[in-house]
């Protein structure tokens, strides 16, 4: 299984649907493969900026993950493209890292109000993942991670996506499913039971040691919020687990060891609550989606005015 997932760094509604990618990466670590494209959100600031700090609060109430939108007092960021234009060229090296890169890069800009838009703090986040921020800064300079940006610009705009926009396929059935904005992950379990995928491949959370280490080998630093999706414990629960763990929570995620970078924002806040418990496999809503048709195919010229942020509702 396949799935391709169009996304960018500064993305709203792509740090939003967090939580669910998380869970399915959990439960289907051993089904699926992940294709990451950088759409390119935008190469400009945004128009309406107070609207944008409305999006970002919507998008926390929504979701549940930490937004601080006290980022937009200090600076506004210009263009998303250098941080998308980093991922490709952190892929050049490695894959794995680079979606590591992506997810450090929304980390910093959506809860630490580290602008991203700058390739020198791009080159730190990068060495703070373990890359070598001179081979990274050879790759861009080079030209060869605007190369592969531009293709995934032009893949994601000839379909016209919004982000985030997730495409499951197979090559058994020879047929996709594509999912818009940041979807229920029930959406996404009906997505995959059209494919025909077995239920048994579906590998839910354990509270043993083993379950809470593959957790933690998808994001070395995870929400609140995300660990009770993946996991069904309440906040409190997950506080009382990562406890006896030797967990560290900075105040925003738990993680598996401190930082320096850290100390600052220990035991600033509470983590968040999340609502709800695991939905069971095959509960399907109205809709999932649809499949892609044979009008669905690469064609077009490279547009990116018709890319746009996009939440469940839109």
């Amino acid at each position: 299984m396949e799935v391709t997932y169009y996304e960018d760094p500064a993305c709203i509604w792509c740090w939003a649907f967090e939580p669910v990618a998380t869970r399915l990466a959990f439960e289907f670590r051993q089904t699926i493969k992940l294709r990451h494209v950088m759409g390119g959100l935008r190469d400009q600031p945004p128009v309406d900026v107070d609207f944008t700090v409305r999006q970002w609060q919507k998008a926390s109430e929504i979701s549940g993950m930490p937004f601080d939108t006290r980022t937009w007092q200090s600076h506004v960021n210009q263009t998303t493209f250098p941080a998308c234009r980093a991922v490709k060229g952190a892929a050049l090296v490695s894959p794995a890292r680079a979606a590591r890169l992506a997810r450090r890069l929304s980390e910093a800009y959506f809860t630490e109000r580290i602008p991203i838009d700058n390739l020198d703090t791009i080159l730190q986040l990068a060495a703070e993942v373990g890359f070598n921020p001179d081979v990274l800064k050879e790759n861009i300079a080079s030209g060869r991670a605007e190369e592969f940006f531009t293709r995934d610009r032009l893949e994601a705009s000839r379909h016209g996506f919004g982000f985030p926009t997730t495409i499951f396929s197979t090559i058994k059935t020879e047929s996709a499913v594509l999912l818009q904005g940041t979807v229920d992950y029930a959406v996404i379990l009906a997505a995959l039971k059209s494919l025909n995928t077995p239920k048994a491949k579906r590998q839910r959370f354990q509270d043993v040691p083993e379950d809470w280490k593959d957790l933690f080998k998808i994001h070395p630093r995870l929400t609140s919020t995300e660990i009770q999706h993946v996991t069904g414990l309440s906040a409190d629960r997950v506080a009382a687990r990562a406890s006896q763990l030797g967990l560290h929570w900075t105040g925003i995620f738990y993680q598996r060891e401190k930082t320096d970078h850290d100390t600052a924002r220990a035991g600033l806040e509470a983590p968040p609550k999340l609502p709800g418990e695991h939905e069971p496999y095959g509960d399907e809503p109205a809709s999932i989606g649809r499949k892609l048709e044979e009008t669905d195919t690469l064609s077009g010229d490279l547009d990116t005015e018709g890319i746009r942020e996009t939440s469940a509702a839109d």
